[in-house]
């Protein structure tokens, strides 16, 4: 005797999970793309304190370089960082808008495969198989974009950041002291995974390939 699923809303009961996580993470990846800024508060912070922050004039004294080193640093950022932690941010919100279109399309492959979208290439199971992994492939391909913006960002933004950092005025004993570890650890974050440019390559090449099959031109 044949098991009956049970149906609630259209769907059998099997797939409301999968609802239940579309109608989560969708105002999730909306606020990670759109406003990035309300999940990591030092973002909102930095920028208020940046653009109420006025030249004021400076006493060089052993009192005051003590208390400027006591004094918390950890809670302003610079205005790259800032970028980048948008960026990241963005980045995050963009692999939960792509997971959410796989959730989708699942749920409502039936009707995606009624259209013709995503026509497979066999028949019968062969072909249910392969229009499968042609969604799957589209949704993900979306992934992509995201890491493509951010690398050709980072890019744009290597040009400046020389000029930037020049026109900031340190003190003799902190350019002494953090000159040498901030350099490493700015050359490290370039080189990571090959840099900006290896990531804008391949991360065009692999979506594009991911769309491509997506749509079946491969």
């Amino acid at each position: 005797m044949p098991i009956t699923t049970p149906i609630i809303l259209g769907l059998p009961t099997s797939h409301l999970p999968l609802l239940l996580h579309l109608l989560i993470e969708t105002p999730a990846s909306l606020s990670f793309l759109l406003r990035p800024e309300s999940q990591l508060p030092l973002l909102s912070s930095s920028s208020s304190s940046s653009s109420s922050s006025s030249p004021s004039p400076t006493i060089k004294s052993s009192s005051s370089s003590s208390t400027a080193l006591s004094s918390p640093r950890s809670s302003t950022i610079t205005a790259n960082q800032a970028t980048e932690a948008r960026l990241i941010l963005r980045n995050f919100g963009g692999l939960l808008l792509s997971v959410n279109c796989l959730v989708i399309y699942l749920l409502f492959r039936h009707r995606f495969s009624s259209v013709g979208l995503r026509p497979g290439n066999g028949n019968g199971k062969e072909g249910e198989e392969e229009e499968l992994i042609r969604g799957v492939t589209a949704c993900l391909s979306l992934y992509h974009v995201f890491p493509l913006y951010r690398a050709w960002k980072r890019i744009c933004m290597s040009s400046s950041r020389a000029a930037v950092d020049g026109n900031e005025k340190k003190d003799l004993r902190e350019v002494l002291r953090e000159g040498g570890k901030k350099e490493g650890k700015e050359d490290e974050t370039k080189k990571t995974l090959g840099g900006p440019v290896v990531h804008f390559v391949v991360h065009m090449i692999v979506g594009g390939l991911m769309g491509a099959a997506g749509l079946g031109l491969l």
